[in-house]
């Protein structure tokens, strides 16, 4: 019997600018990432001021920037759901160009919040 069997997804949540400090939304990337690999079912959600990390092509402007770039380009490699909040693509002015760029998919929180009431899921806010 497979012991990850019952296991909830693991989402990895954070809102905060990458301008700021890219520490929460590679975190986020980083342990979703992790999760992955090793078989269990885990998603990246970004919202707010997170979200704009989608929209720009990924450069290296610091060692730090380079570790996210890295691993948004592993998590699109492979297949790890990333998903967006919905409200905040429209605030932010995201395009599908810039979604899809990165796999990021929109979803609407009040999702997230009944597959948490259910228990299928464990949101996991990062900061």
């Amino acid at each position: 019997k497979d012991r990850r069997m019952g296991h909830r997804k693991l989402i990895f949540f954070t809102d905060h600018s990458d301008t700021i400090s890219t520490g929460p939304v590679w975190t986020a990337y980083y342990f979703a990432l992790v999760a992955h690999r090793a078989g269990l079912e885990a998603e990246v959600r970004l919202a707010g001021d997170a979200v704009d990390v989608f929209k720009r092509e990924r450069t290296a402007l610091s060692d730090s920037s380079d570790r996210l770039t890295k691993h948004m380009h592993e998590a699109v490699d492979s297949a790890l759901f990333i998903s967006a909040c919905g409200g905040s693509i429209v605030k932010r002015q995201l395009t599908d160009a810039d979604l899809q760029r990165w796999g990021a998919v929109p979803r609407e929180l009040s999702e997230i919040l009944t597959e948490v009431a259910e228990g299928r899921s464990e949101l996991i806010y990062l900061g």
